[in-house]
Order: C-alpha cells, then structure tokens, then sequence
C-alpha cells in the first residue's frame, strides 16, 4: 500500500475465538469515526494492531464488491516481516540445466473479506480475527523446476512462511446514535508473477509463467449499514 498515512491504534487483547457478533461493550478507549486520525497503541506480534489510513480506501471497497458511497474508512494493518531487495531480472545460473526466474513483476492486492462484525449506536464496535492465511504458489513449479515454497522465496528475495497466523482486534470504533456500521476484515498479499527459464548450452529455454502470493497484513474497512 502505497502512501498511507501513518496513524496509531487502540490494542485490546482478545482471548475468545473468532466472532461476527460486533462487542458492543462500553469498556475501554472508543475510537471516533468522525475522524480517520485515530489514536493507537501497537505491538505486531500479540493480538494488538498498528493501523495506517488508506486514502484510497473506496477504490478498495470496489474492489471488494462493497458500496464505496457507504465506506466511511480503510485501514491497511501490516505483519511484521522484512523482505530483500527485488531484482527484476536474477543473476543466471552458473551451470547447464540450472532454472531461474525473469522479468518478476510484484503487486500488492487485497483478497476477500474473512470476518465482519456489526452492531447498533450508540455503542463501541470491536472486531476480532483468529485466523491463519497461507502462502500460495503455482503448483507446476515443483515439478517442473524442483523448487518449494522455500526456493521460490528466496529467488523472488523474499522469506517464505507457509501460513501466517495471527490473532488481531481491530477497534473499537464509536457508531454513532441512530447508525448500523459493520467491520470487515480481508488479508493482503504481495503477489509475484514470473518466468523461469532453463540455461542451455547455446540458449535457453522458456519454461513458463507462474505466481507467487504471500501474505502481508489485514485490512479493515468501516461501513455504514443503516437500515440493511
């Protein structure tokens, strides 16, 4: 996610499975949704959360199938992970055979909605996510190169991690009286497309196009439901 605005979040912690009942609890510190410039606290790796704004969080929406005239916020929660530098054309191969990868193009997209909570003002809305999201790649890698999840990674200049799990809260934001707002959460990727080609001894040889889609973080969009 490009040019977010960085912001801080309340942590709660959660200790109950999954839910998409909304916490309509009146503990705690309320987030206002008159405002995206919330107030946090953060630490990735427990159930808090560190959120940044996205400005571009209605064409998000859309793509979620979402009504962007009724999205009021998107919030892009990131993992906590480092990654290499990314080299659009790897260094070749040093012997006859060996596979390698060209013309790598990354993109970060956002995939389909995974929880959602919703509730009624005046109230503050919480939602909590137990889950875990994997790391995918296409399947014709392994038999045509050799290559796990492992190799790919780190060709691509990444870490690979089969499944990202994560135990996160999100909220709680203040609706308001007379308001229905829902929570959704939905995971984001890095998502890798690529060739890998086969050195020869006077050329080399195509092998294919193929993808690589690792996890990075949620997103959390805030809408206004009233009267659905």
């Amino acid at each position: 996610m490009k040019n977010f605005g960085k912001i801080l979040l309340t942590a709660i912690m959660i200790s109950s499975a999954c839910s998409s009942v909304a916490s309509a609890s009146s503990e705690g510190q309320v987030i206002s949704t008159n405002t995206p410039e919330i107030v946090s606290n953060n630490d990735i790796s427990q159930s808090s959360t560190i959120g940044i704004f996205d400005p571009k969080f209605k064409e998000k929406a859309i793509s979620q199938g979402l009504d962007p005239e009724t999205i009021i916020a998107g919030y892009y929660v990131p993992f906590d992970r480092t990654r290499s530098n990314l080299s659009n054309d790897q260094v070749l191969p040093s012997a006859i055979g060996d596979y390698y990868l060209k013309n790598i193009d990354m993109t970060q997209i956002t995939g389909n909605v995974i929880e959602r909570a919703t509730g009624k003002g005046p109230a503050p809305l919480s939602l909590s996510v137990i889950d875990g999201v994997a790391t995918t790649f296409s399947a014709e890698i392994s038999s045509k190169a050799g290559w796990g999840g492992a190799e790919i990674a780190a060709k691509l200049g990444t870490t690979y991690q089969a499944t990202r799990n994560f135990n996160k809260t999100y909220g709680p934001i203040q609706i308001p009286a007379n308001k229905t707002y829902t929570i959704y959460c939905a995971p984001t990727y890095n998502y890798y497309s690529f060739q890998i080609w086969k050195q020869g001894f006077f050329s080399d040889s195509y092998i294919g196009t193929y993808e690589y889609k690792e996890p990075t973080g949620l997103y959390f969009y805030w809408q206004d439901t009233t009267g659905w």
